[in-house]
C-alpha cells in the first residue's frame, strides 16, 4: 500500500469518525456564541415576555385617560401592541443541563383607537434587561422532566403617557399631570417542567419575584413641575411576586398536526401605586380625586388558544389567543388604578 492511498484512507476515517460523533454522539461541554437558546422561555401570559404580540379588545374606559368627555360607554376598543427580542449573547450544554445568557428587550404601546378626535397614544413602556441568565437542569424523574432557574441581574423600566393624554391633563386642571415611573429590578424566578418540545402534552409552572435595586427611589417619583403637591411621592415596598403555569395539549379534540392548544395563566401581586387618580363628577366636568394608597394588587391574566405546530416538528413561533385580564392598571403611571379589564384576543409572534 503506498503512502498516498494510505493518507487518503486516514483522511476518509477522520471524516467518518467527526460525521459519527456530530451526527450520533454530541461532545460536551458544547459552548457557542450568539445563538438562541431553545429552553427557559417566557410563558404567554408574562406581561414583561419580550416577544411581538398584538393585543386587540375591550378595555375598561375611565375618565382619568378618556379625553373624549362625549364617550360614556363603560368599556371601550383598545389596542395593546408589544414588540420584543432577545438577543442572545452565550449558550453552553452539558449532557443534562443547559446554560444561556441573553438581552430582552421590549417596547409595550397602549393605544385607544377608536377615539373619533385624535385616537391618542395613552401610555408607552420602555423595557431592557442585562446578562438575563437562564439554566435547565433534566431529570426525567416520573412527572418532573427538567427544573430550572432564571436570574436578571438588573432590569430597567420607564413608562411615558401620551402628548395628547398629557394636554388634556392639562386642560381639565388635573393635579397631577404625570408621574415618572421609572425603575430598576433584580428579578429571579424557578420553574419545572420547562416545555422545551412542543410536540409533547406538558404542564409547566414557575414562581418569581421582582426585587428594586434603590428601595429609596422606589417605582416613580413626581416633580414639583409635574404636581401641585410632591408629597405623593410615597413608594415603600419594594417587591413584586408571581405565580405562572402553562398547559400544551399534543394530542387530543383540541390539537391536531397543525395546531397545538395552550393555555397560560399568570396570577401576580403587583405593587399598586400610592397617589390619588381623579375621574369626572357628574357633570362631567368636575374633578374627583380619589384617595390611595401604596398597597399590593391581585392581577390575572389568562390566555387560550392555538399554537401553529411546524410540520417538521420544529418549535412553533405563532399563534392565536384568546385573552382576558383583570386586576391592577398595568400601563405605565395608571398603575395607581386598581380596577381595569381587558378581553380579546392576542396574536404572539416569539
Amino acid at each position: 500500500m503506498s503512502i498516498f492511498t494510505l493518507r487518503v484512507l486516514l483522511v476518509l476515517l477522520l471524516h467518518i469518525t467527526i460525521h459519527y460523533e456530530g451526527l450520533g454522539q454530541k461532545i460536551y461541554p458544547q459552548k457557542t456564541f450568539f445563538k438562541t437558546r431553545d429552553f427557559g422561555q417566557y410563558f404567554l401570559s408574562d406581561h414583561y415576555a419580550p416577544n411581538v404580540r398584538v393585543n386587540g379588545g375591550l378595555g375598561l374606559n375611565l375618565s382619568g385617560y378618556n379625553i373624549n368627555t362625549d364617550r360614556n360607554e363603560q368599556y371601550v376598543f383598545y389596542n395593546e401592541t408589544v414588540i420584543g427580542t432577545q438577543i442572545p449573547l452565550y449558550l453552553q450544554k452539558w449532557k443534562k443541563s443547559s446554560l444561556a445568557v441573553s438581552l430582552p428587550i421590549s417596547m409595550s404601546v397602549w393605544f385607544d383607537f377608536t377615539e373619533d378626535i385624535t385616537a391618542p397614544i395613552l401610555n408607552t413602556d420602555y423595557r431592557f434587561g442585562l446578562m438575563e441568565t437562564n439554566f435547565i437542569k433534566e431529570v426525567d424523574n416520573g412527572r418532573i422532566k427538567n427544573w430550572g432557574f432564571k436570574i436578571i441581574p438588573f432590569f430597567h423600566e420607564s413608562t411615558h403617557i401620551g402628548d395628547e393624554l398629557t394636554i388634556s391633563r392639562i386642560l381639565d386642571s388635573i393635579p397631577i399631570t404625570r408621574v415618572n415611573v421609572s425603575f430598576e429590578t433584580f428579578e429571579f424566578a424557578f420553574m419545572v417542567n420547562d416545555p422545551k418540545e412542543e410536540w409533547i402534552s406538558n404542564h409547566a409552572s414557575k414562581i418569581g419575584a421582582r426585587v428594586l435595586w434603590n428601595h429609596s427611589k422606589g417605582w416613580y417619583s413626581i416633580g414639583s413641575y409635574e404636581a401641585e403637591d410632591s408629597d405623593y411621592i410615597a413608594s415603600k415596598r419594594w417587591f413584586e411576586a408571581y405565580f405562572q403555569y402553562q398547559y400544551q395539549q399534543a394530542k387530543g379534540v383540541l390539537s391536531s398536526d397543525y395546531w397545538l392548544f395552550m393555555t397560560s395563566f399568570d396570577f401576580s401581586l403587583r405593587v399598586q401605586y400610592g397617589y390619588p387618580f381623579y375621574l369626572r363628577g357628574p357633570q362631567g366636568q368636575t374633578i374627583v380625586e380619589i384617595e390611595n394608597e401604596e398597597r399590593y394588587s391581585p392581577t390575572f391574566n389568562l390566555l387560550l388558544g392555538w399554537k401553529y405546530r411546524d410540520t417538521v416538528k420544529e418549535i412553533s413561533r405563532i399563534g392565536f389567543f384568546l385573552r382576558g385580564y383583570t386586576g391592577l392598571n398595568y400601563h405605565g403611571q395608571f398603575r395607581n388604578i386598581p380596577t381595569y379589564q381587558f378581553m380579546g384576543f392576542s396574536l404572539i409572534y416569539e
